[in-house]
């Protein structure tokens, strides 16, 4: 799989190369000289120097900020859905870094073999999580918004059975944790997800208070009917970021938890445990 510094750097040349498919006309030498021209106008219009909009190009690792994605979602005259592939790489960039993250905070949350647990930054977008978490859910994948997932990934709603309670504190999270921001990618994706999924909207404007705990009740298509209890805390020194864990509720759940393990075990022999 590539990296997503090499994934973005392969978005990127790709849609900068779309603003003029003309150049594909040209001779080598033509080409080389119009492609430089090009870069330094997209440098310039998102508001970069050439030689940084070039590193993004080349595959760098360090995501680049809210401010010039935005702008490049602009530039490079992104779909919806372009520029949700876009910000979907970049946080998997910011997540990958493990600069954002304790790496303490990081190996206590690996040496929790049964537990579920997750650290996601105030937009519910997860950094870190375990091998469990990731085994439970697609939406506990590093880089993966939760509000994102729960309303437009279909797998990944149907297989929660109190989707409506859940809708209800993601929803209530996500507005207060980020309440008076205006920061463009942000707001292009709830308007999507409102597009797509009214009943966001209702949520959205209602007065549902953000519970930091309570029943997350899932169907696995792997473990079954697992009945897990979530608690939400908050980090010491770290504002912007807050621990999810996961619980079973019960020894059926609990037995749940254990074929899950041994499942990861069995297909990732580098898990930590």
């Amino acid at each position: 799989m590539a990296k997503p510094g090499a994934e973005l750097a392969k978005f990127l040349r790709m849609k900068r190369q779309l603003l003029q498919p003309e150049m594909l006309l040209l001779d080598t030498q033509q080409q080389a000289t119009a492609d430089l021209l090009l870069r330094a106008d997209v440098a310039t219009a998102v508001g970069v120097p050439l030689a940084d909009y070039e590193r993004l190009e080349n595959g760098a690792d360090t995501p680049p900020s809210e401010q010039v994605l935005g702008a490049l979602i602009d530039v490079l005259d992104l779909t919806d859905d372009e520029a949700a592939e876009l910000g979907r790489i970049i946080a998997i960039m910011g997540a990958g870094t493990g600069a954002t993250v304790h790496p303490q905070l990081m190996a206590l949350l690996d040496s929790w073999e049964l537990t579920p647990a997750f650290i996601c930054d105030h937009r519910l977008t997860v950094l870190s999580s375990n091998p469990i978490a990731r085994a439970l859910s697609p939406m506990f994948d590093g880089g993966t918004n939760i509000v994102r997932a729960m309303y437009l990934d279909a797998n990944t709603y149907r297989m929660i059975r109190n989707a409506a309670a859940v809708e209800g504190v993601v929803t209530a999270w996500a507005k207060k944790l980020t309440a008076g921001e205006r920061d463009a990618s942000w707001t292009r994706t709830l308007s999507e997800i409102s597009q797509q999924r009214p009943q966001f909207r209702d949520v959205w404007e209602s007065d549902v208070h953000p519970a930091g705990k309570g029943d997350l009740l899932l169907d696995h298509p792997a473990a079954g009917k697992l009945d897990l209890y979530y608690s939400r805390f908050l980090i010491e020194d770290c504002d912007d970021q807050f621990l999810v864990t996961i619980h079973a509720d019960g020894i059926p759940t609990q037995c749940g938890l254990r074929l899950l393990k041994d499942f990861v075990s069995r297909h990732n022999p580098s898990a930590p445990w």
